[in-house]
């Protein structure tokens, strides 16, 4: 049997939740959208560069 504490509400844990999911989600954009304007995808082997570069690391593919 679960005992839980006098005042527990489900509301405040769905909240505590709802948060905790926010502050994930926004994490995954700022870093997926800090990633995208920092790093560049070669075409022909899949590496990520440097935006600064301007030939692929790997494969020395030049980019466009």
């Amino acid at each position: 049997m679960i005992h839980l504490s006098p005042g527990f509400t489900w509301g405040e844990t769905l909240l505590s939740v709802a948060v905790l999911v926010g502050i994930l989600g926004l994490s995954a954009v700022i870093t997926n959208w800090f990633a995208r304007k920092m790093y560049v995808r070669c075409g022909q082997c899949g590496a990520l560069n440097a935006r600064r570069r301007t030939r692929c690391r790997v494969c020395e593919n030049p980019f466009a």
